[in-house]
């Protein structure tokens, strides 16, 4: 499966997630949510500043900036639930090693996990989740070199499929409505120089259909 049939598909699974849990009233339940806070995006050597200046990779150091997720799940009973999502980076900023301009980096992911939880008392839950997802970062760069006065402007982009994992602690405010702290990560594996690993630490809040 190409990378943008996969995007697509994984799109797709976010609304036949929706609507299965919407109709499913004895399996478990349905629900779509939010998730707002801080991500971290690492460096990567994957993209260039310019198509036709090959040697003029990106140097990028570690950034945090705001992030977002927006997802949805299946709910198959109280310690298990299918779960899929979009999260979009707040665009970061990098400069060729041979040349001195910014050049904006922008990242997103699209990711499937399952999610395993243990009910506590009070309306609180811990869980874990594991799965895959599809990081993609694109450079975005008009500049001019300095040394030979050569103009460049690309858009080049690389995207690879890592494993993604997280942890977090959630609070039943509702019978359809909770919140959770999160930590997701997605992480870098093997010896790829495309793209480092990220961290989404984030506050969500749950709509459930029961």
């Amino acid at each position: 499966m190409s990378k943008k049939n996969l995007v697509i598909a994984t799109v797709a699974s976010l609304a036949g997630l929706w609507i299965a849990g919407a109709s499913a009233t004895t399996a478990g339940s349905s629900y779509l949510g939010l998730d707002l806070g801080a991500g971290k995006i690492r460096p990567g050597a994957g993209l260039q500043t310019g198509a036709s200046n090959p040697n003029n990779m990106l140097q990028m150091n570690s950034a945090i900036n705001a992030a977002g997720r927006l997802f949805s799940g299946y709910q198959v009973n109280e310690n298990f639930a299918i779960e899929s999502g979009i999260t979009k980076f707040a665009n970061a900023t990098a400069k060729g090693v041979y040349n001195p301009s910014k050049v904006s980096v922008q990242s997103y992911a699209v990711d499937l996990v399952g999610k395993a939880i243990l009910p506590l008392d009070y309306g609180f839950n811990v869980y874990g989740k594991a799965g895959a997802a599809y990081l993609n970062q694109k450079a975005q760069s008009h500049s001019t070199d300095a040394a030979t006065g050569q103009y460049y402007s690309s858009n080049q982009s690389a995207g690879a499929i890592y494993p993604t994992f997280g942890a977090g602690v959630g609070y039943d405010l509702t019978n359809n409505v909770s919140t959770d702290l999160s930590w997701n990560r997605i992480q870098k594996v093997g010896h790829s120089n495309k793209l480092g690993s990220t961290d989404l630490v984030g506050v969500s809040f749950t709509y459930s259909i029961n």
